[in-house]
């Protein structure tokens, strides 16, 4: 898998430069042999080889685990009633926070970098926030953590495991995961 990726308006100011700029990155991560998302540089950078695409490589063997867990967050984030582009900016803070932590080794400090860097300030901080307690951390925050713990609990693999996953999680719901997160997990698996 391959991704390209350009942000209205930080990249581009009208659609066309938009999906252009979207299109090279594309390009550029199925060059790399796939595994890539590559983010098109803003605006206002210089031309030519100064204006470089930054890239964030899953580690080998994690790129199905950022998938998933990029892809339940945006779902939780929309069963919550989100507005569609701000789930997505949740998918891909979820996706970004799995791509730059090493595996059992998570540093939100790289990941709110890369976020703030490809997304924005406030998926920074959704980032950051993920060592908070559940009552004081924002809901973003909330929805990503659900959705890596239910990952990590193998809920994505088949219909039984999301069974024993959302168990697990519903274990979890209160101190260290939001319930409302767990409770829209569960409308979206039910669904």
């Amino acid at each position: 898998m391959a991704g390209g990726v350009a942000a209205f308006p930080e990249h581009a100011a009208t659609v066309d430069e938009l999906v252009s700029l979207a299109a090279d990155a594309l390009a550029g991560a199925r060059a790399g042999g796939g595994g890539v998302a590559i983010w098109s540089s803003p605006r206002d950078a210089a031309p030519g080889p100064a204006r470089a695409e930054r890239s964030t490589e899953a580690a080998p063997g994690r790129s199905e685990t950022s998938r998933a867990v990029g892809e339940y967050a945006g779902h939780i984030a929309g069963t919550m009633g989100l507005d569609a582009a701000h789930a997505e900016r949740i998918r891909l803070a979820a996706f970004l926070y799995e791509t730059t932590t090493p595996a059992g080794e998570p540093d939100a400090r790289v990941a709110s970098r890369v976020a703030a860097g490809v997304l924005d300030a406030d998926a920074a901080k959704w980032i950051l926030a993920r060592g908070e307690p559940v009552a004081e951390a924002p809901l973003e925050t909330r929805i990503l953590a659900v959705a890596d713990a239910f990952v990590a609990a193998g809920g994505h693999r088949s219909d039984a495991a999301a069974g024993a996953a959302l168990a697990e999680l519903w274990q979890r719901a209160g101190d260290e995961l939001d319930a409302g997160c767990v409770r829209a997990l569960e409308v979206l698996i039910a669904s």
